[in-house]
């Protein structure tokens, strides 16, 4: 009977159900399911519903800034210049709060950023410390089974050790008799404990994933990094160019900018897509695991499931431990007799037999102490199922919380590339226009020809 599944201590935050209850729709816009389920398309479709919508977005607001930069750079721009009045515009004031603009959003990104790095390693670190419980059990159980392989070669030795000692042949067969039966126990003890080690490690198996967690994240994080220093550079450009009165710098600047307004665009509809997938799965991470387990083997989802719920399922181990534990203390009773019986013949030659006995019970008595230590450590559920919960409170917290900053930066980002992109147009369009009255149109001269020191104006 499944006794697992009653308790589980996470809960979810108000932002995983926020945005858990995002619309979830397919390609042709019908509702979807959103229980997480990573190799379902149609999910996968559904949860990144809300990303494509924020990439169309930005689409948009680029293909607006270019169609309107087109539109000024085809439009012939007249000028009074009878009138025309050589003054600051705002145009310079609206650029440099539009930069500010994005400044913050880089801020907010590179917060973000770190925040999802940070829950990452933290995950990673949890699934190695389960990773490393798991590894020392492995090594723990492996070196019981070797001891156990070779008391029972000993004992094999020892069937034959008692013939040819000149003790009655009643004594002597019943000794070989219990020889037999020891070394049965301990083949017994020996194959409960190989039980042991197949079911670790046919289940558990996470340091790859660990490590390539890492590895993906890194690129993620140096990918973001770089893309936020190439808009930094942008915005001091802005700047240099605005304070300079360059044109050129600000046409060259601008135009590197619809890039960004791109590239932010596109990391809001991505870290939109993960919030939300994370957050299906965070909403109830058991039941996601549960599902999985449906068609999985019952050992192995009775051993998974008891590490997640600890304490509500029965310990999967229990039954080859206590066979083990049972085995080995019959097979020390045994040792106790054959020696008690070989010690009432003190004037027969058995010194030799005495030995092996006194080895295999210390070598016996240590296994049975590394075997409860194992059961008590590695094989309890306390340790993996901590693991398990640290895994959960890094993916389910700092990552999600890190992109859903990430998201919003990159809207802010976005959004203040599309109108700094504009007031950058207009104020590299005041100063040609300001050129061009100073070179000619507009420039107030020195009548050369009659020295007179007056001015006039050029038509």
């Amino acid at each position: 009977m499944d006794m697992c599944g009653n308790a589980s201590a996470y809960t979810a935050s108000s932002l995983v159900k926020q945005f858990h209850d995002f619309p979830h729709k397919s390609r042709d816009f019908k509702t979807v399911s959103s229980d997480f389920d990573p190799l379902d398309v149609t999910y996968l479709e559904g949860a990144a519903f809300t990303g494509a919508v924020c990439i169309l977005a930005g689409s948009v607001l680029f293909f607006m800034i270019l169609l309107y930069l087109c539109c000024c750079a085809c439009r012939k721009h007249r000028v009074d210049y009878m009138n025309y009045k050589s003054e600051p515009g705002c145009h310079w004031g609206w650029a440099i709060l539009f930069v500010a603009v994005c400044t913050c959003g880089l801020g907010l990104a590179y917060f973000g950023n770190e925040y999802v790095k940070q829950g990452v390693e933290a995950a990673a670190k949890a699934i190695n410390d389960g990773n490393q419980t798991v590894a020392a059990g492995q090594v723990q159980v492996s070196s019981i089974i070797i001891d156990l392989d070779s008391s029972e070669q000993t004992l094999l030795n020892l069937e034959g050790a008692w013939i040819g000692k000149g003790l009655p042949t009643e004594v002597q067969q019943s000794l070989v008799d219990q020889t037999i039966e020891a070394r049965r126990q301990v083949g017994n003890a020996e194959y409960e404990a190989i039980n042991i080690r197949t079911t670790i490690n046919n289940v558990f198996d996470a340091g790859k994933y660990a490590e390539d967690l890492k590895k993906y994240d890194k690129w993620r994080w140096e990918g973001t990094l770089g893309a936020l220093c190439a808009i930094v550079a942008l915005l001091c450009l802005i700047v240099l160019g605005v304070c300079l009165g360059s044109s050129c710098t600000l046409k060259l600047t601008a135009f590197l900018m619809l890039f960004g307004l791109l590239v932010a665009w596109a990391a809001a509809g991505g870290f939109l897509f993960v919030a939300v997938a994370g957050s299906d799965f965070c909403i109830s991470p058991n039941s996601f695991v549960d599902r999985e387990l449906e068609d999985m083997s019952q050992t192995y989802s009775e051993t998974v499931k008891y590490f997640i719920y600890c304490q509500d399922c029965p310990n999967p181990f229990e039954s080859d431990y206590r066979t083990t534990m049972e085995s080995l203390n019959t097979v020390s009773n045994q040792l106790f007799e054959l020696k008690t019986v070989a010690e009432r013949y003190p004037n027969l030659d058995l010194s030799d037999v005495l030995a092996d006995i006194a080895q295999l019970k210390g070598s016996l008595t240590d296994v049975q102490t590394r075997l409860q230590s194992l059961w008590h450590n590695q094989i309890n559920c306390t340790s993996l199922n901590a693991a398990y919960k640290d895994l959960i409170a890094s993916a389910c917290g700092k990552t999600i919380d890190g992109a859903v900053y990430t998201f919003g930066a990159g809207c802010v980002i976005g959004f203040g590339a599309f109108f700094l992109i504009m007031a950058v147009q207009q104020h590299w369009t005041r100063i040609l226009t300001d050129d061009a009255w100073f070179e000619g149109e507009g420039t107030t001269l020195l009548d050369s020809r009659n020295g007179s020191g007056k001015r006039r104006r050029r038509r």
